[in-house]
């Protein structure tokens, strides 16, 4: 769940509260299962820096608390510089995203508290009612655990826009993968379900 506050033309806020379960077998006896239930929450805000013709560039500071380790602490510190651009191309809109992220871990998994995550984003909206996107994330830490060191989150997402009561709410469906790129037999994949729209 996400809400997102623009409170001037160049600076917003927002919130981003997920709940997560994850449900695995252990390595050593797959009769034994191990399960882990908590929510996680980001506090960001949002800074336009420059707006050019199609081009945008913004600051995004945000923080990061969770309770998936059964102890509610603040997990990371992130900054992200963002550059998005978007263009019309035959009646159909393309966009995209890069951006950078600095992460200051505090947890103890993690050797040294400095990583950078890679974030791209493109996609295209066709037929004034779908969006096909793709969204990419590489991440590099210095974790205790070698299988964390290097991952890809990789997700394609169809959505489509409903208008109801002049409001224009997005349905999105699709797939995601996280792996390791240290270990392929690190893998997790699954469906993913959201809705969003703008006030």
């Amino acid at each position: 769940f996400e809400v997102e506050y623009g409170a001037t033309e160049k600076d917003s806020f927002g919130v981003k509260i997920l709940y997560q379960k994850d449900h695995l077998p252990t390595l050593s006896n797959n009769n034994y299962s191990y399960s882990n239930t908590g929510k996680e929450a980001d506090l960001y805000y949002k800074k336009k820096l420059l707006e050019y013709d199609n081009w945008i560039i913004a600051l995004r500071p945000k923080i990061n608390i969770s309770s998936i380790a059964k102890k509610s602490s603040i997990k990371h510190v992130d900054l992200a510089l963002l550059i998005g651009h978007s263009s019309l191309k035959k009646n159909k809109e393309v966009f995209g995203e890069f951006g950078i992220e600095l992460r200051k871990h505090n947890n103890k998994f993690v050797h040294k508290p400095l990583g950078y995550l890679i974030i791209m984003q493109e996609g295209i909206k066709f037929g004034k009612k779908w969006i096909l996107s793709n969204d990419t994330e590489y991440e590099k830490v210095k974790s205790r655990s070698h299988l964390y060191r290097t991952t890809i989150y990789d997700q394609v997402s169809l959505a489509r826009e409903f208008t109801l009561n002049k409001t224009n709410i997005y349905g999105q469906l699709g797939y995601f993968w996280k792996y390791s790129i240290v270990d392929r037999n690190y893998r997790i994949s699954g469906p993913v379900f959201s809705l969003y729209f703008n006030l």
